[in-house]
């Protein structure tokens, strides 16, 4: 498995993936990255403060076709350890309700089913330069999408900070 950190290829943070699935950082044989190669990252400037891209990488072969990539991508956040962070549920909390608010999102604009105010509240916040990490339920399939609709809901700076649990 080849890791990414925002479009760099990182030799150090190579995977092994078992044949349980489970994927093992090689040079620590666990499933976190050793403390002195993040360090090492850190320090030149691979991984940086703010919002920093990983993407995982898996070539693999088919039924005798060519060769092909699976990949996964997400987002790994380096703030300060003084920072305050607010984490919010998204379902339930911004959205009336879990599956309505879903489906009233995805059919209707975006504060048919979000709590009134709720917006307001999350702007007085970040006005406090609090951090926010927004969770959600729903599925992964839908990350592009509810990223979107919390940003509309939430303001802008939502859409980069949702967590699927």
């Amino acid at each position: 498995m080849d890791v990414f950190i925002n479009g760099r290829y990182v030799k150090d943070l190579q995977m092994v993936v078992q044949k349980n699935g489970f994927c093992l950082f090689e040079h620590s044989n666990s499933q976190k990255p050793a403390q002195n190669i993040l360090n090492r990252l850190r320090n030149k400037k691979i991984i940086h403060p703010g919002r920093n891209i990983l993407r995982f990488e898996n070539s693999y072969t088919s039924r005798g076709a060519n060769s092909r990539k699976r990949y996964a991508e997400c987002f790994l956040y380096v703030w300060d350890s003084t920072d305050l962070i607010v984490i919010s549920d998204v379902d339930g909390t911004v959205t009336k309700s879990d599956v309505i608010g879903l489906l009233s999102n995805a059919v209707e604009s975006y504060d048919s089913h979000t709590h009134k105010g709720v917006n307001q509240f999350y702007t007085d916040l970040s006005n406090l330069n609090l951090r926010f990490v927004y969770l959600t339920s729903r599925p992964i399939s839908l990350m592009s999408y509810t990223r979107k609709v919390s940003g509309r809901a939430l303001g802008e700076d939502a859409n980069t900070k949702l967590t699927s649990h």
